[in-house]
């Protein structure tokens, strides 16, 4: 028998949160590491102010997201940002500080299992 423990902790992904967006008024492009394409796609159209049809989001590599990069608040602040300079790609990139201070927290968990071996 062995029981595993998880505290309350943040999800502290191996490389801060970034991404690259490039707004115009008819069209909004997201390069960017996720976890959740959709909710990555869904926030840059909301954010862009335009149809969903007229977004893309490029999805890259990611350095061990462990759960973080499925919320996409550091896209929307990308593409915020973009809006403020129509036509030139606006790179975001995090301090590990505001990524902590962002960031999302693990519940606690507790994980307890069995196993046993039989003569085969």
């Amino acid at each position: 028998d062995v029981t595993y423990n998880m505290p309350f902790q943040n999800h502290a992904p191996m490389e801060p949160m970034n991404a690259t967006a490039l707004w115009t008024e008819d069209k909004c492009e997201v390069w960017c590491p996720t976890q959740d394409g959709e909710s990555a796609l869904a926030a840059t159209a909301e954010e862009a102010g335009i149809p969903i049809e007229q977004c893309e989001v490029y999805k890259i590599h990611l350095g061990g997201g462990f759960g973080r990069r499925g919320a996409p608040d550091y896209v929307k602040q990308a593409v915020m940002l973009a809006k403020e300079m129509p036509g030139t790609p606006i790179k975001l990139l995090w301090s590990r500080e505001e990524d902590m201070m962002h960031g999302f927290f693990h519940p606690t968990t507790k994980g307890r299992m069995r196993g046993a071996l039989d003569a085969d």
